[in-house]
Protein backbone atom coordinates (compact mmCIF):
# COMPACT_ATOMS: atom_id res chain seq x y z
CA UNK A 1 0.00 0.00 0.00
CA UNK A 2 2.77 2.57 0.69
CA UNK A 3 4.24 1.72 -2.16
CA UNK A 4 1.39 2.22 -4.44
CA UNK A 5 0.89 6.11 -2.46
CA UNK A 6 4.66 6.80 -3.25
CA UNK A 7 3.97 5.72 -6.86
CA UNK A 8 0.78 7.79 -7.02
CA UNK A 9 2.60 10.85 -5.26
CA UNK A 10 5.19 11.00 -8.11
CA UNK A 11 3.33 10.23 -10.53
CA UNK A 12 1.54 13.92 -9.29
CA UNK A 13 4.13 15.93 -8.72
CA UNK A 14 4.95 15.19 -12.03
CA UNK A 15 1.41 15.54 -13.68
CA UNK A 16 1.92 18.75 -11.81
CA UNK A 17 4.34 20.42 -14.73
CA UNK A 18 3.34 22.64 -17.67
CA UNK A 19 3.76 21.21 -20.71
CA UNK A 20 7.15 22.55 -21.81
CA UNK A 21 8.52 21.02 -18.23
CA UNK A 22 6.57 17.48 -18.86
CA UNK A 23 8.86 17.28 -21.97
CA UNK A 24 11.75 18.28 -20.46
CA UNK A 25 11.14 15.01 -18.20
CA UNK A 26 9.68 13.15 -20.54
CA UNK A 27 13.23 13.50 -22.34
CA UNK A 28 15.21 12.84 -19.05
CA UNK A 29 13.08 10.35 -18.09
CA UNK A 30 14.80 6.94 -17.40
CA UNK A 31 18.35 8.71 -17.25
CA UNK A 32 18.23 8.44 -13.24
CA UNK A 33 16.72 6.56 -10.48
CA UNK A 34 15.25 7.64 -6.77
CA UNK A 35 16.69 5.15 -4.38
CA UNK A 36 15.09 5.00 -1.01
CA UNK A 37 16.18 3.20 2.17
CA UNK A 38 12.06 3.12 3.57
CA UNK A 39 9.07 2.97 1.54
CA UNK A 40 7.51 5.75 3.58
CA UNK A 41 9.37 8.82 2.64
CA UNK A 42 8.37 11.45 1.09
CA UNK A 43 8.98 11.58 -2.85
CA UNK A 44 11.10 13.80 -4.23
CA UNK A 45 9.23 16.63 -6.65
CA UNK A 46 11.10 16.58 -10.31
CA UNK A 47 11.76 19.98 -10.76
CA UNK A 48 13.35 22.23 -13.66
CA UNK A 49 15.70 23.15 -11.05
CA UNK A 50 16.35 19.07 -10.36
CA UNK A 51 16.64 17.79 -14.18
CA UNK A 52 19.28 20.76 -14.62
CA UNK A 53 21.32 19.85 -11.64
CA UNK A 54 20.88 16.26 -12.64
CA UNK A 55 21.95 17.23 -17.01
CA UNK A 56 25.35 18.85 -15.05
CA UNK A 57 26.28 16.06 -12.75
CA UNK A 58 25.84 13.31 -15.50
CA UNK A 59 29.65 12.31 -16.67
CA UNK A 60 31.13 10.31 -19.17
CA UNK A 61 31.82 7.18 -17.45
CA UNK A 62 30.95 6.37 -14.26
CA UNK A 63 27.64 6.75 -12.08
CA UNK A 64 27.13 10.35 -10.38
CA UNK A 65 24.87 10.80 -7.40
CA UNK A 66 22.87 13.70 -5.77
CA UNK A 67 22.03 13.28 -1.88
CA UNK A 68 18.56 14.39 -1.36
CA UNK A 69 18.55 13.05 2.28
CA UNK A 70 19.70 10.37 4.79
CA UNK A 71 16.85 8.43 2.89
CA UNK A 72 16.79 9.26 -0.51
CA UNK A 73 19.32 9.71 -3.01
CA UNK A 74 18.94 9.95 -7.09
CA UNK A 75 21.24 8.33 -8.97
CA UNK A 76 22.36 9.27 -12.25
CA UNK A 77 23.40 7.15 -15.22
CA UNK A 78 26.65 8.19 -16.96
CA UNK A 79 26.92 8.82 -21.19
CA UNK A 80 28.35 5.85 -21.68
CA UNK A 81 26.00 3.77 -19.69
CA UNK A 82 22.76 5.54 -21.30
CA UNK A 83 25.20 4.91 -24.84
CA UNK A 84 24.41 0.84 -23.80
CA UNK A 85 21.21 1.17 -23.28
CA UNK A 86 22.07 -0.27 -18.94
CA UNK A 87 19.21 2.24 -17.75
CA UNK A 88 16.59 -0.18 -20.42
CA UNK A 89 13.58 -0.64 -18.95
CA UNK A 90 14.63 0.73 -15.00
CA UNK A 91 11.75 1.32 -12.43
CA UNK A 92 11.52 5.15 -11.68
CA UNK A 93 12.45 4.21 -8.04
CA UNK A 94 14.12 1.33 -5.97
CA UNK A 95 14.11 0.29 -2.63
CA UNK A 96 17.57 -0.42 -1.42
CA UNK A 97 19.31 -1.87 1.79
CA UNK A 98 22.22 0.84 1.84
CA UNK A 99 23.99 3.35 0.39
CA UNK A 100 26.65 2.16 -1.81
CA UNK A 101 29.01 3.62 -4.82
Amino acid sequence: MKKICLIISFLFSVMSFSQDKVKNLEDAKGTFQLEILKMDVEPVSITSELLEKIHDLRKDFELAYIQIDDMRRIKIFSREDLKKGKNKNIEEFVLVTSFKN
